[in-house]
């Protein structure tokens, strides 16, 4: 289900791109269009591939770990890589810290796996459903101006603190939200179709802008209302 679509759509981006294309169709195309792929994303969200396929090798080890972890170890597991990436990743970014400690099998999405499975374990009361509602408008608010006044790209990385706190807060909501069969039948075919919308969607966008008459949609108007247009 990863894999397959991972190599088409990287095709997919290369050909579009026409990389390559100048000497013609040969082997020696087909081997520089592996290597690229290998190297990394053909196009910048693509990145998911890359994380996700990494997070399901390792799923067989973590699988074991869950098996026979408590749930002191599973608090530490996630606790571990939140010290480790985020605040790290804040120390190194935003003081004269830094770490030289090898911490490299703690790094990356993995947090987030474990993650969703530590926090999937819990019932939650209304209670603390809107306390989480609360604190996700807050960082949202926070993480929006933070973006505007610092110069710094951590406040909008996946990894960051802020980030990370946000996702476990919106997993817990939407994962308790109850929503009525008529809402259900209208969104299930849109969580479907999903993945191929993200796939094919910078396609799309690029070709829009190609048009006289939307090109000049993508730099008007304030960017509040014009990146939900531009989504829709």
């Amino acid at each position: 289900k990863v894999a397959l679509p991972f190599l088409i759509w990287s095709v997919v981006y290369l050909l579009w791109k026409r990389e390559g294309f100048e000497s013609g169709f040969s082997i020696k195309l087909v081997a520089s269009y592996i290597l690229k792929i290998v190297r990394g994303p053909r196009e910048n969200h693509l990145w998911f591939f890359y994380a996700l396929i990494g997070l399901y090798l390792f799923t067989p080890i973590l699988r074991v770990f869950v098996a026979r972890a408590s749930m002191r170890d599973l608090y530490y597991f996630c606790g571990l890589w939140f010290v480790v990436v985020p605040v790290f990743s804040f120390l190194q970014e935003f003081s004269p810290v830094k770490i030289g400690f090898e911490l490299y099998f703690i790094a990356g999405y993995s947090g987030y796996f474990m993650l969703g499975h530590l926090l999937g374990m819990f019932q939650y009361t209304r209670r603390q459903l809107y306390g989480l509602a609360l604190l996700f408008l807050i960082f949202s608010i926070g993480t929006t101006a933070l973006n505007y006044l610092v110069n710094s790209e951590y406040f909008a990385s996946y990894l960051g603190m802020n980030i990370v706190l946000m996702t476990a807060f919106a997993f817990v909501l939407l994962r308790e939200v109850q929503i009525g069969d008529r809402l259900y039948n209208f969104l299930a075919p849109l969580g479907r179709a999903s993945f191929g919308i993200y796939l094919a969607h910078v396609i799309v966008l690029a070709e829009l802008e190609k048009l006289p008459v939307i090109r000049d949609w993508f730099s008007a108007g304030s960017s509040i209302y014009m990146i939900p247009l531009l989504g829709l």
